[in-house]
């Protein structure tokens, strides 16, 4: 087969219809794939904050925090909802597929050139040049990122979940590699950081083409262009709001306080917020892609939500706190001694991070039953409210009181949006809360057992890496033999489930 001939085929390439919705097992199966995914990349992304911690200064994070701030907040305006509609609309077609791609492209690299030349501008008023220029070299993702959207909407749509997760991981690896090799042997410092990540957005991109070979044909079609956006306009205003929300605890730290302090704060939430937001990624990309098949069908909506909302209690609940309760050992050998004053803070990271299990599906719900605008609304009535809590916290307790702040979110989430979703799928919020209790106590268990241990003052290794591997090991033999003990079925059904996938 000719070049030309092998183009023409992957541009005429279209998803098979879709015909109900993906079932339990398939949910089930793409959940777990994507928490694979999640897990080793997790598990990378920790050793990754380990070495950068002993070789950049807690200043670098700082700097990399208000660059990102800056590119998150331009590349809002680059999302106009595109690769979500050809995950929800039922029938698409060629012409929507390239559609979507020549705009999403033509935006994207707007949009990466605008943030460049504003980030040069500003600094030729702050003289911050070294931020104005890791912003240049992140803005770069914005283009590469475009390149591989469709594809990667397209692997969702038709529950290619495993190929996302190798996806994932494999653009880690990337990451990693390249970050390290910049700053460890050539020492860019924190320009290596930046391009390293810029290099990683490009292989995952590349892979995106590698396991769904979809090509663009040169069509672009105003009706279909219409149709989208009128889908995804929605989604621009929620993330525009969203981003404040979710942002305005690094700006406030980094103008009110200082860099070193915004580097503190990136690091006491780096492990905490990413396994949760990692898991948040995970269940409103498998969610959005599984309710959108079914929109209708709100009896088996309920179901395997419910079922989602226990099994990642039981996974996410032991790892928050289990790192709440060696929180200070892990720190110490982990980052060093010089990062001990992000221990509160880490804690309190670790206490958002299991009240935010609750809040983690609802975007997904809204926006698979055809309401996208919810989220929008609530994200906007919140955000003079987090103004306020966020300001009063750093003034009052500086980082540890924006951490306790922020805690007020996903309350008054569940308070608000929480209510109205719930209330329009038929489900109480008392079932959703019972789904947690076993995962709870068996953290309670998990809480005696360390503070036996620590009470007991055996003759163990005082080397920081083993006293922190027996902590882990003690912790963990008491969460699965307490669940084993008196919740067997569910930890049982979670293991099968597991298994079989």
């Amino acid at each position: 087969m000719s070049l030309a001939s092998a183009i023409r085929t992957h541009q005429a390439w279209l998803p098979p219809d879709r015909e109900g919705g993906p079932g339990g097992a398939a949910l089930v199966a793409s959940t777990a794939w994507s928490g694979l995914g999640v897990g080793a990349t997790a598990a990378l992304q920790l050793v990754r904050s380990m070495i950068f911690a002993r070789l950049l200064m807690p200043e670098d994070f700082g700097i990399m925090g208000l660059a990102n701030v800056f590119t998150q907040f331009v590349l809002i305006f680059a999302n106009f909802g595109f690769n979500q509609s050809v995950v929800f609309y039922k029938d698409i077609d060629r012409q929507d597929l390239s559609t979507c791609f020549w705009a999403n492209l033509g935006v994207d690299t707007a949009i990466a050139l605008v943030c460049a030349l504003a980030a040069q501008v500003a600094a030729h008023f702050t003289g911050d040049h070294v931020t104005a220029n890791v912003v240049g070299l992140l803005a770069l993702q914005f283009v590469f990122t475009s390149l591989g959207s469709i594809n990667n909407s397209l692997m969702r749509r038709l529950f290619l979940f495993k190929e996302t997760a190798v996806v994932n991981f494999v653009g880690a690896v990337a990451t990693f590699v390249a970050s390290w090799a910049l700053v460890g042997i050539f020492h860019w410092g924190v320009y290596g950081l930046a391009a390293g990540m810029t290099l990683g957005t490009l292989a995952v991109a590349l892979l995106n083409f590698n396991f769904l070979p979809w090509l663009p044909s040169f069509t672009f079609s105003r009706a279909s262009f219409g149709k989208h956006l009128g889908y995804g306009r929605w989604l621009l205003g929620v993330s525009l709001v969203t981003f404040g929300n979710a942002n305005l605890d690094r700006f406030t730290i980094g103008t009110l306080l200082s860099k070193a302090q915004l580097g503190y704060y990136e690091y006491a939430s780096n492990i905490p917020l990413m396994i949760v937001q990692n898991i948040s990624r995970v269940l409103n990309t498998v969610l959005f892609s599984a309710f959108s098949s079914l929109q209708d069908r709100h009896d088996e909506l309920r179901r395997l939500l419910l079922k989602v909302y226990r099994y990642n209690a039981m996974i996410i609940y032991p790892m928050m706190a289990g790192m709440a309760l060696v929180g200070e050992d892990f720190i110490r050998v982990a980052y060093g001694e010089k990062w001990m004053p992000i221990l509160v803070p880490l804690r309190l990271f670790c206490v958002l991070g299991m009240i935010q299990l609750f809040t983690q599906p609802l975007y997904a719900l809204c926006n698979s039953i055809g309401k996208p605008h919810l989220p929008f609304r609530w994200s906007l009535i919140y955000l003079p409210v987090n103004v306020v809590t966020i300001y009063v916290g750093v003034k009052l307790a500086g980082m540890t009181g924006v951490v306790a702040g922020r805690l007020m979110l996903p309350v008054f989430m569940m308070a608000t949006l929480g209510h109205e979703v719930m209330k329009s799928i038929g489900l109480h919020w008392s079932r959703i809360y019972a789904s947690s209790v076993p995962a709870l106590m068996g953290c309670g268990a998990m809480g005696l057992a360390l503070f036996g241990f620590w009470r007991l003052h055996l003759p163990l290794p005082q080397a920081p890496l083993a006293h922190l591997l027996a902590e882990v090991a003690v912790g963990a033999t008491a969460y699965v033999v307490f669940m084993g003990l008196f919740f067997r079925g569910a930890l049982m059904e979670l293991v099968n489930q597991l298994k079989r996938r």
